[in-house]
């Protein structure tokens, strides 16, 4: 009556689907996050590395 291109669905069936949705999502979520973890440990490191070495050469001329 409706036509080969409209599809019954019944609410336990949708739960289903819903589900599926939000865990893909979430899985999206947790990639990003690893990532952006991932990035700001690198920057954290790169900040520091920089200023040890900063550090060493002001030290350096301190001495001499």
């Amino acid at each position: 009556r409706l036509g080969s291109s409209y599809t019954v669905t019944y609410p336990a069936g949708q739960g289903e689907r819903v589900i599926q949705s939000v865990s893909l999502y979430q899985m999206g979520l947790s990639i990003f996050g690893a990532i952006a973890i991932i990035v700001g440990a690198f920057l954290i490191y790169n900040t520091f590395a920089m200023t040890v070495v900063e550090r060493t050469r002001e030290i350096g001329m301190l001495r001499t």
